[in-house]
């Protein structure tokens, strides 16, 4: 009966004392600090970037972490992991793909800028803006739901209509192994792309819902179920189109079950001046 609301122009319910809002808690640039070595000393073509937040994020829930375009490079994102766990979110890790669609065989070095920007989200959470001195401020028995330091970060929608590109070659002796093989150009990728459109810096998808699909492979006599680890990113500097690839290993002419990448469904928001 008592209290504050805030409701947008459709009447839904954007924030009120038991509704707190999204805010970005932390940001940052992508760089790689963790090489990959085979079994032959060789630095491989892609790494693990690493990232430990200012201070740990105290939600129950692991906080919300986007991926956002923010230069030229290729590389392709995947395989996230949060660190730390409930009430004590302390950072995470990606791998970093230095090719979309991973036929660089150069080494990946520590030190290298991936492209890309991530940014921690929450809701309630307070992060590395602090308070306003003046502002609004919303508080629910002595916890701070609001302040209006908080960037507020807007959900953009879902990503659902993924068109199916085909597979591609690559060699994966050269790009993922451990040791040297050959006879491996039957290793291939599925691709598939969705439209994108904002200049860098204005949206970002969901990069901790980034893991691995289930799907099956055909090997020649049986279809094989294997799992599949999911990389995004861009062809260069184009942004009328995000990538979603994935590395389906042996398939003998290479042809397996798309429907989980066809029904894929990722989580995009709004950045633009935050």
């Amino acid at each position: 009966m008592y209290g504050f609301s805030v409701r947008g122009t459709k009447g839904n319910l954007i924030i009120d004392d038991n509704t707190p809002i999204l805010t970005q808690m932390y940001k940052g640039q992508l760089v790689i600090n963790r090489e990959v070595v085979n079994f032959f000393d060789e630095v491989r073509p892609y790494a693990w970037c690493e990232v430990v937040y200012p201070a740990p994020v105290t939600s129950g829930p692991p906080p919300l972490v986007f991926a956002v375009p923010a230069g030229s490079a290729k590389t392709s994102l995947g395989m996230f992991s949060h660190r730390g766990g409930p009430g004590a979110w302390s950072g995470f890790a990606v791998l970093v793909s230095s090719d979309l669609f991973m036929l660089e065989t150069s080494p990946f070095r520590s030190g290298t800028y991936a492209g890309w920007e991530y940014r921690v989200c929450g809701f309630g959470q307070r992060g590395a803006y602090g308070l306003d001195e003046w502002g609004l401020r919303i508080m629910k028995e002595g916890n701070i739901l609001f302040d209006s330091a908080w960037p507020i970060v807007k959900f953009d929608g879902l990503m659902t209509a993924w068109n199916f590109q085909g597979f591609r070659h690559y060699d994966a002796a050269e790009y993922w192994t451990t040791r040297r093989v050959y006879g491996s150009s039957d290793w291939a990728l599925a691709t598939g792309t969705h439209t994108w459109g904002p200049p860098d810096g204005e949206k970002g998808f969901l990069l901790s819902s980034l893991g691995s699909i289930k799907t099956l492979v055909d090997v020649g006599d049986d279809n094989v179920a294997v799992t599949c680890c999911v990389l995004m990113g861009f062809n260069g500097t184009d942004r009328s189109k995000i990538w979603a690839v994935s590395p389906f290993g042996s398939a003998q002419h290479p042809a397996g079950n798309l429907d989980m990448m066809l029904q894929w469904n990722v989580l995009t928001a709004t950045f633009k001046g935050i």
